[in-house]
C-alpha cells in the first residue's frame, strides 16, 4: 500500500521481486562502470532533473549502504539500465507498479529476451513517486533508497552478497515517476551476443569474457514451460559450449548453463530465450 513520508507532499510506493534464477546473454555488455543515457520518450516531462544523474545517484546511494555492511559495490551495466527504463516506461504509461506485465512476463523473462550476454541470477526493485519531491538528485536518491532499506524484500536485494552488477531506470511523466532497479549476480558474460533465433542444425560456438565470473562446462536447451530454478544434478546431459549446436525441434527454448561445484555435481542456471526455427524448404 502507499507509504506517506512526513513533511513531503508526495506518496512513495515500493515493490520488490526477490532473486530468481536466470542465465542470460547481453547485447550491450558495459564492462566495469559503463553509464547508460536517459530514457528517450518525447511524451515524458523530465523537468529540471537530469534523469541520468539521478539514476547514477541511486546506484551510488545503494553502494553506500552495501559498503556500510561490508559488501562490494555494484557495478553499472548499461544494458540492464536500458531494460529498466523500458520497464519504467511501460509502468508509467499504464499507471501500474507490478513486476509482472500485462503479457504475463516478469523481470527474468524480460532480461532473458533483451540481455543477450549475461549469465547469472537476477532481482528487481520498483518504486513510484507522485506529487513534489526534492530537486536534488542526491536528496531524492537518498530518500528512495532509505525507503527501500526499510522494506525487508527491497533490503534483501540491496544487501544480497552475490549481486555484483546493476542497472537503474528512471522515467517521469509530469509529476509521476517510476524507478526500476535490476540486480544481477553475474556468473559469466558471453563474448558474442546470442541471436534471438537460430535455425535447426545451426552451430553457434559459445565463449566467455575472461576475468569475469567463472566458465560453465556445459550448455543444453530446455523447452519453455518447465520450472525455472537453480538446481544440482548428477551426470547432466550437456555439450561443451564451444560445440553448441541446435539439434532440437522448432520452438521456444532456454539455454541452461552447467557450472561445476565438485567432481560429480553441477549448479544449473537457466539461460536466455532462444527461438529455434525450421530450415527453409529446398527449392523444387
Amino acid at each position: 500500500m502507499p507509504v506517506g513520508w512526513p513533511g513531503l507532499s508526495r506518496r512513495w510506493v515500493p515493490a520488490v521481486v526477490l532473486s530468481m534464477v536466470l542465465a542470460m546473454a547481453s547485447s550491450g555488455f558495459a564492462g566495469n562502470g559503463g553509464r547508460g543515457g536517459p530514457s528517450q520518450d518525447a511524451a515524458l516531462d523530465h523537468r529540471s532533473l537530469e534523469i541520468s544523474v539521478l539514476e547514477v545517484a541511486i546506484l551510488d546511494s545503494i553502494n553506500v549502504q552495501r559498503r556500510s555492511h561490508g559488501l562490494e559495490p555494484l557495478l553499472w551495466d548499461a544494458t540492464l539500465a536500458d531494460i529498466a527504463r523500458r520497464t519504467g516506461q511501460d509502468l508509467i504509461r499504464r499507471r501500474r507498479l507490478d513486476h509482472i506485465d500485462l503479457e504475463g512476463r516478469g523481470p527474468s523473462d524480460r532480461i532473458a529476451r533483451q540481455h543477450r550476454r549475461l549469465i547469472g541470477l537476477v532481482g528487481e526493485n520498483l518504486a513510484a513517486f507522485s506529487g513534489h519531491w526534492p530537486e536534488s538528485p542526491q536528496a531524492l536518491a537518498a530518500e528512495l533508497v532509505s525507503g527501500w532499506m526499510g522494506s525487508p524484500g527491497h533490503r534483501r536485494n540491496i544487501l544480497r552478497v552475490d549481486y555484483n552488477y546493476s542497472g537503474v531506470g528512471l522515467v517521469m511523466r509530469g509529476r509521476e515517476l517510476r524507478c526500476v532497479q535490476l540486480f544481477a549476480a553475474v556468473e559469466a558474460f558471453l563474448t558474442t551476443a546470442l541471436p534471438p533465433s537460430l535455425k535447426v542444425g545451426s552451430r553457434w560456438p559459445l565463449s566467455f569474457v575472461e576475468g569475469i565470473g567463472r566458465r560453465p562446462e556445459g550448455v543444453s536447451l530446455q523447452p519453455l514451460g518447465n520450472p525455472r530454478r537453480q538446481e544440482r544434478r548428477q551426470s547432466p546431459d550437456f555439450v561443451e559450449p564451444a560445440d553448441f549446436r541446435v539439434e532440437v525441434t522448432p520452438g521456444a527454448y532456454r539455454l541452461r548453463f552447467y557450472f561445476r561445484e565438485s567432481e560429480r555435481r553441477f549448479s544449473v542456471i537457466d539461460g536466455p530465450q532462444l527461438e529455434v526455427e525450421r530450415l527453409a524448404a529446398a527449392p523444387p
